[in-house]
């Protein structure tokens, strides 16, 4: 019940243009006029009509809070600070740092040391509009003890207070985030899998931003994760751009990070399909297929989807190198060649050949170029140009592409007359082993081939390709043995003219598009430069196959791959 003495001072306050709708409060003389009689009620409903007449209307005031009135007021609260419960204790402080009162003032540190000896006794939802209000303003002694100390206090207080019944079960679940607790962000999802009908599009994705930030999966957060997708698999019409570039860079960065839980076909591939629906930019696009890149994941709607827009968009130079490097790389995961191709990497040759780059940037361009059968010798000469006139490239990776470069042009391109690089520097670039380690390979081959005597392993190309093994098949259909040729190379075996030699090759699961598992372009150009060597008939061990073989079919699949060869 509002008293006379109320109406009395809040009415003044809202009327009197003078006080209100001028910089300058400082000629509040009704509320002094009243302070012997006012009460720590009556202070308190003053101070909550000045907060929510400021807030509504926007109101700013320079000297609000240095009036004499304004003091009188705070004097009043303070005089009697005991008396207040919790409830107004919080309510009071949200209003007085609202009207900008400095935290380092007797009443906020006195309604701050009141707080603190009431911790224990908050709820949830007090501690979050505590915590979230501490932390904006300018910090104090006091609010460096107690920003911690809350934030301990609600990682006791939610795992009694939260259930399915609690109405501000996501708010906890967002305040979690801000102090990065994950025990209560398990709680919640705990909760959440028992109370699947409190989930809906509006909280969806702070639902998979709790999943996806905590440091390892549980059962009930992988259930939760498998629901959470097949929803949003559901209503995906309802994502915007931003949404879904969300959601693939949270997934991409997983499965670089090596953790395959969120990994999801049908969920990336309904991603995919609603952003093109969505008829996104060029450049979007390339954001969504830079994610796709990082997982290595084929999606040919995707790469096609880029080319309508290459094609309408007629200023593509003005792209970045690196996002043209993107476009490229996503062909190659895929394999793949559309049918208009060649009007895109006339424009691209155009762009490439005619501007400066990095000498990286260009190199990789080239080789990915290359892989998808294209042939550009003035782009290669312009590469092996820029590598004989300099010094020093740092890094190795450029190296072996250059290295790579010279001999897929030398054997698959005889015809062409350009500049070579100086082989005297590739001579002394480094290849540095690489095992793939396959399990079982080397027994399995063993038992295959009669013995280690028939098998030699640790070769490697001359373009830096490692060899897991080659065995060499004579005219008269016996094996070779060649455990003790002392040599570096494959090709040293090319003097061995009537054999026949196959190389096997145990690629990572790197080698292929992750979801299609179709062998990446730039490893079946290595084959094919494999192939041009006399008597070389390259064997590829699909890692997918072999993994799930047992010892004898393992056997099986190598002598029956050996027999295809001769």
């Amino acid at each position: 019940m509002v008293s006379s003495n109320d109406i009395l001072i809040t009415k003044k306050i809202m009327e009197n243009n003078e006080i209100l709708n001028n910089n300058n409060i400082g000629n509040i003389e009704d509320i002094q006029k009243n302070y012997n009689s006012m009460n720590v009620k009556d202070a308190i409903k003053t101070i909550d009509i000045l907060y929510r007449k400021v807030k509504k209307e926007n109101l700013y005031y320079t000297n609000l809070t240095n009036s004499k009135e304004f003091n009188q007021i705070c004097k009043v609260i303070c005089k009697n600070i005991r008396s207040l419960n919790i409830y107004d204790t919080i309510n009071i402080l949200q209003n007085l740092l609202f009207l900008n009162v400095p935290s380092d003032t007797v009443i906020i540190q006195t309604l701050l040391q009141l707080i603190r000896t009431s911790l224990n006794d908050l709820t949830v939802g007090q501690i979050m509009i505590l915590y979230n209000m501490l932390y904006k303003v300018e910090a104090t002694p006091l609010i460096k003890v107690l920003l911690p100390a809350l934030s301990h206090v609600f990682n006791e207080r939610a795992q009694i207070e939260l259930n399915s019944n609690s109405i501000n079960l996501f708010q906890a679940l967002q305040f979690c985030f801000v102090i990065n607790n994950s025990k209560i962000k398990r709680h919640i999802i705990s909760i959440l899998v028992k109370s699947k009908q409190k989930i809906n599009l509006n909280n969806i994705i702070d639902i998979f931003n709790a999943i996806y930030t905590l440091p390892k999966l549980c059962l009930s957060s992988k259930q939760l994760l498998f629901y959470i997708q097949n929803i949003i698999i559901t209503y995906n019409r309802s994502l915007n751009f931003n949404k879904i570039n969300y959601l693939l860079n949270c997934i991409s960065k997983k499965f670089m990070n090596s953790e395959m839980e969120f990994y999801c076909e049908a969920f990336i591939d309904k991603l995919c399909s609603t952003v093109i629906i969505n008829n996104i930019t060029f450049q979007q696009n390339l954001i969504i297929l830079k994610h796709l890149n990082n997982m290595r994941y084929s999606n040919i709607h995707v790469l096609n989807c880029l080319m309508d827009k290459s094609f309408k968009n007629t200023n593509i130079e003005n792209y970045s190198i690196e996002n043209i490097h993107s476009f490229i790389k996503g062909f190659v995961i895929a394999d793949y060649v559309p049918h208009n191709w060649e009007i895109i990497r006339r424009v691209l040759q155009n762009y490439i050949i005619h501007i400066d780059h990095l000498m990286h940037n260009i190199v990789f361009i080239a080789y990915y170029l290359l892989s998808l059968n294209y042939y550009y010798p003035e782009l290669i000469e312009k590469i092996f140009i820029l590598y004989n006139n300099v010094s020093i490239i740092k890094e190795k990776h450029t190296i072996l592409t250059i290295l790579k470069l010279y001999w897929y042009i030398k054997l698959l391109y005889p015809e062409y007359k350009g500049v070579m690089p100086d082989e005297n520097k590739l001579n002394q670039i480094k290849i540095e082993h690489k095992n793939n380690n396959v399990p079982h390979l080397m027994k399995s081959l063993k038992e295959a081939v009669g013995g280690t005597e028939y098998m030699k392993s640790s070769l490697k190309t001359k373009f830096g390709e490692f060899v897991d093994y080659i065995i060499v098949i004579q005219p008269d259909g016996s094996l070779m043995n060649i455990n003790n040729y002392n040599i570096t190379f494959l090709e040293d075996l090319a003097s061995l003219s009537e054999c026949i030699k196959i190389p096997i090759f145990a690629f990572p699961v790197e080698a292929y598009s992750i979801n299609k598992r179709n062998m990446l372009s730039t490893v079946k150009i290595l084959l094919k430069a494999i192939e041009t060597l006399p008597g070389f008939h390259p064997f590829v061990i699909n890692p997918y196959l072999w993994k799930n073989l047992s010892d004898k079919k393992r056997i099986l699949y190598l002598q029956e791959a050996i027999k295809l060869k001769y």
